[in-house]
């Protein structure tokens, strides 16, 4: 990511969240994951981002926004999808696409 260079809220969102459910435990995991993962996400999106995002990027992104909004808005998001899950059963599928 380059000074200047203008990238969406939602595609760095999308990032952050891919890389904490990869089990990212940092900014500089989820820079990692962005630099492997750039190019099958750019194309992906239709998105002219021409380098990975940074942990500073991501820093300075979380600097700007109201964070405990986002959590309240991840936390209802949660919950509403584990009332929507209740009271079913969720079937793991194993690799070779057999379920278990």
């Amino acid at each position: 990511m380059r000074r200047g260079e203008r990238i969406q809220a939602w595609y760095l969102l999308l990032v952050a969240v891919l890389g904490i459910l990869c089990k990212c435990e940092n900014l500089l995991d989820v820079e990692h994951f962005a630099q492997r993962h750039h190019v099958v996400l750019n194309e992906a999106h239709g998105l002219g981002v021409k380098y990975p995002l940074s942990d500073s990027t991501f820093r300075y992104f979380i600097m700007q926004k109201e964070v405990t909004g986002v959590d309240a808005a991840i936390s209802d998001w949660t919950i509403t999808i584990a009332q929507s899950a209740a009271g079913k059963t969720l079937n793991p599928i194993q690799r070779n696409g057999s379920r278990e």
